[in-house]
């Protein structure tokens, strides 16, 4: 019986050739979940870095990840996040945490999606319209793994130059120009192959 090749929660990226995984082939996947078969290779419950659907992959179509460059000018922190706040204020999958935010009275498609991972539940790091950092797990339905509740809600003094990036963009007096960046990324990146979310089987 073999060793798994990859830990749980670490980064790998889709080598598939499998037509049904064409949605991942290609990218960085996070693993989520693992078991070993009976013939002793393992199989992989994975899901696309800042991405929220899950996929099952064989070992062998799945390859370690290039370390992450992080991001070191304004322009490529701005560009880092479009990149994930296209994803939070449109995307299928993030309805949901939406909805949740706009029941506390918090404009979602005001807010900036710093950091989010997978686990149990989503972990989120947002900045909020009024410039303050919030942490807190969005908790899924086990069945239709759509986000349902909220718990963890902390108000953070965290800072570093992504936070001071993010803040400075909400406090515009005029948000238009990252407000398109943000919907023209989604229309390019993810119109076409957003899809809802894929019941627990």
């Amino acid at each position: 019986m073999s060793d798994p090749k990859f830990p749980l929660y670490s980064d790998a990226k889709c080598v598939t050739t499998r037509e049904e995984l064409v949605g991942i082939r290609g990218l960085r996947v996070g693993i989520i979940d693992r078991r070993q078969k009976e013939d002793g290779s393992w199989e992989y419950t994975v899901s696309p870095s800042k991405g929220y659907e899950l996929y099952i992959c064989d070992e062998s179509e799945l390859v370690h990840a290039e370390p992450r460059t992080p991001f070191t000018t304004d322009e490529e922190i701005t560009f880092g996040l479009v990149a994930l706040t296209a994803e939070f204020r449109y995307r299928i999958c993030w309805a949901g945490g939406r909805l949740l935010l706009a029941q506390l009275g918090i404009d979602p498609m005001q807010c900036i999606l710093m950091s989010c991972e997978q686990g149990f539940d989503v972990f989120v790091m947002l900045m909020l319209p009024d410039g303050k950092v919030v942490t807190c797990d969005m908790e899924e339905n086990p069945e239709t793994r759509e986000l349902v509740s909220i718990s963890n809600w902390e108000l953070v003094s965290y800072s570093s130059r992504d936070t001071e990036v993010a803040r400075s963009l909400v406090l515009s007096p005029d948000t238009t120009a990252f407000d398109e960046q943000v919907r023209d990324y989604f229309q390019r990146e993810w119109k076409d192959r957003d899809a809802p979310l894929a019941r627990t089987p």
